[in-house]
């Protein structure tokens, strides 16, 4: 069995500059690992191709997956995802606005955790535009964690999938917000999270753990961007 895939989700045929330096920077970092673009059928990779200077594995999905949070929650919670990984032991999913700052890559697997995110120190924001009938958002302060940047066990994912997508149909949150819940996972603190990504209150992050930059980080342009100009 491979070890690890860089999995990156994309849905348009070029990027905007922000998520161009992300994706370089992914390939600058993490580019010895294999990586495996996530597209919905039919889009053209020759754009990311071309950057990367070599041809690169996709794989496609229905493009109703990649017109809303909600259809990408629906993909990345369900077994079929899931299973088109299955000879890695892990998948690390890199969304376009993500920032690794080194190759921690195998140190994290050799953790043995089934999901590490960034913890969120605060409730996160409601992105779904209605207020919930249960607010989810309060059950997740200092819990593990964010899955735009996170290292996932591809066989535990496989094995609880039914579950999550079966709650899905009750509670349509973001799909890291369910496998953080809901899912029995073996992961770790959320000082020990807090090394391998950051996302919300990235300065608070940082003092926790003594001053030093995590593997990586998620939505750097969205939360503290004064903060992250030091080092992006």
């Amino acid at each position: 069995m491979i070890e690890v895939s860089v999995v990156i989700p994309i849905y348009k045929s070029e990027l905007t500059d922000s998520e161009l330096r992300s994706f370089k920077q992914c390939l600058d970092i993490l580019g010895d690992h294999p990586l495996m673009l996530v597209a919905p059928n039919g889009l053209d990779t020759t754009f990311y191709e071309n950057i990367a200077g070599r041809n690169l594995q996709c794989a496609y999905f229905n493009k109703r997956y990649f017109t809303s949070v909600r259809g990408y929650s629906e993909l990345f919670l369900s077994k079929k995802l899931y299973c088109h990984f299955e000879a890695y032991e892990y998948i690390l999913i890199y969304q376009l606005d993500a920032w690794v700052f080194r190759d921690d890559l195998s140190y994290w697997c050799e953790q043995k955790y089934d999901y590490i995110g960034a913890p969120w120190l605060e409730a996160p924001p409601i992105t779904s535009g209605k207020k919930p009938l249960i607010n989810l958002s309060n059950f997740l302060i200092n819990k593990v964690g964010n899955g735009g940047f996170s290292l996932r066990k591809v066989k535990p994912h496989i094995k609880w999938a039914w579950w999550v997508s079966f709650l899905f149909k009750f509670f349509p949150k973001n799909e890291d917000i369910l496998w953080t819940l809901f899912a029995p996972f073996k992961k770790p603190n959320e000082i020990e999270a807090l090394q391998f990504a950051f996302e919300l209150n990235p300065e608070h992050s940082y003092e926790l753990i003594n001053e030093q930059l995590p593997f990586g980080c998620h939505a750097w342009e969205k939360y503290n961007p004064t903060f992250w100009k030091r080092f992006i």
